[in-house]
């Protein structure tokens, strides 16, 4: 495993959701957030995100996200990259299979 992109460099990677939970907002009015994370292959991508696309998500499901790298983190030594506004540019049902 390793961390994909530079901070703040645009990022697009396909993999498939292993994680979506949902995450308390740090304002009492704020909106809803998931945090989403993608296996990859060699890369995993963190995202938390209050986007529409993101609550019809299915764990299991093949997503293309583009977004700025945030940070690069490791969890319990798995490193991680984390992207911020993430955009949806497919899924497995509206692209063709690799």
């Amino acid at each position: 495993m390793q961390h994909a992109g530079r901070v703040g460099e645009k990022l697009t990677v396909s993999g498939t959701v292993t994680v979506k939970t949902g995450v308390e907002s740090y304002h009492p009015l704020g909106s809803p957030q998931l945090l989403l994370v993608l296996d990859c292959g060699d890369v995993v991508a963190k995202t938390i995100t209050s986007a529409a696309w993101a609550f019809d998500v299915k764990r299991g499901e093949r997503l293309t996200l583009t977004g700025t790298v945030k940070a690069h983190t490791d969890y319990h030594g798995t490193p991680q990259t984390v992207l911020v506004r993430p955009r949806l540019a497919g899924t497995a049902a509206t692209r063709p299979a690799p």
